[in-house]
């Protein structure tokens, strides 16, 4: 008999495709490093193939982690897909956001997906400028929430 995928065996994996690391990733879940490897472990145990390459620079895919990463990528968008569709009709409305570029270009294109999946009736309106710009649009309230530079954000 064929077993599931575990969402959470996967999550793991994208964090670490993601993040480059497993020390990385292990922060970005609020895991230790010995339970992502595990996980890792899990994984590749239970598709029966190496999923990634590790290396002094970090760790990428292997030709199957590869493969695998983007049905990941659509099996954990369609769990979020599924809880949103559950709650769907409680959250709705504008989330004004302000952001620095260095943050924008990073990890935010797939934060969005799943934000966008998990609130479909949330609108998000995005600014992305420096730190003093966006803190004058929090303060002037014109802004919900701003990702700056703590220092520089009023």
């Amino acid at each position: 008999m064929t077993r599931d995928l575990d969402a959470t065996l996967l999550r793991t994996f994208v964090t670490v495709v993601e993040t480059g690391s497993v020390s990385d990733a292990a922060t970005a879940l609020h895991r230790t490093q010995a339970a992502v490897s595990m996980a890792l472990r899990r994984l590749e145990d239970e598709v029966g193939q190496r999923l990634l390459e590790r290396s002094p620079r970090g760790v990428k895919p292997t030709a199957a982690g590869s493969v695998l990463l983007p049905y990941a990528h659509r099996l954990l968008d369609v769990g979020l897909a599924a809880r949103a569709a559950l709650n769907a009709g409680d959250i709705s409305g504008t989330v004004r956001l302000g952001i620095l570029e260095d943050i924008a270009v990073g990890h935010l294109p797939h934060a969005l997906r799943q934000f966008a999946a998990s609130f479909p009736r949330v609108a998000l309106e995005i600014v992305v400028d420096t730190s003093p710009a966006l803190s004058q649009r929090l303060a002037t309230h014109t802004l919900d929430f701003v990702i700056g530079d703590p220092a520089l954000i009023r």
